[in-house]
């Protein structure tokens, strides 16, 4: 039952995880407090995350994880309606939208959101769009080979840790 548990509640972190991009990190002149006082900041963010079609890579990442994760967990099967319906509920475009035009916002001024928002309106910008849940899926595939064809090596040094002696915590 842990094991179930314990799956499932990787399942839940990996999931918004699945889709991510390397964070950009925020300009150090601006305060993230800032951004959310600045509703046109916020419009923009807005008409992106739209125009990157967040949406619906939300709904792939889900169906991607799940899938994966029955395949890798047969036993969580029985539980596939339960977490489709958990994730159903929490794990949605309305329930995820605000936040992620947030994210955005304390990233990118307003005019820099509104030039990445006219590329993801273009033609090539829409074609990288619908393209990116394929992108990103053959990207973890990738992942996961380069890990799948090395895992005995990383239980080789797995156990090799297990069977050391503890060593003493370092001191800061």
């Amino acid at each position: 039952m842990r094991k179930l548990i314990a799956a499932a509640f990787l399942l839940a972190c990996t999931a918004g995880a699945a889709r991510a991009q390397t964070p950009v990190q925020p300009r150090p002149s601006a305060s993230p407090a800032a951004h959310t006082a600045d509703p046109a900041r916020l419009a923009a963010a807005h008409e992106l995350v739209d125009a990157l079609n967040v949406q619906k890579v939300l709904d792939e990442s889900m169906n991607t994880m799940l899938r994966a994760q029955m395949q890798t967990n047969p036993q969580l099967a029985q539980f596939e309606d339960v977490m489709r319906e958990f994730f159903g509920k929490y794990f949605t475009w309305a329930a995820l939208r605000d936040g992620y035009a947030q994210i955005y916002a304390d990233q990118f001024t307003e005019p820099e959101l509104r030039q990445i928002s006219a590329f993801y309106h273009s033609p090539v910008g829409r074609r990288l769009a619908d393209a990116t849940p394929q992108i990103m899926q053959a990207g973890s595939d990738l992942g996961r080979d380069a890990v799948q064809a090395h895992l005995p090596e990383l239980q080789q040094m797995i156990m090799a840790r297990m069977q050391a002696p503890a060593a003493p915590p370092a001191k800061p």
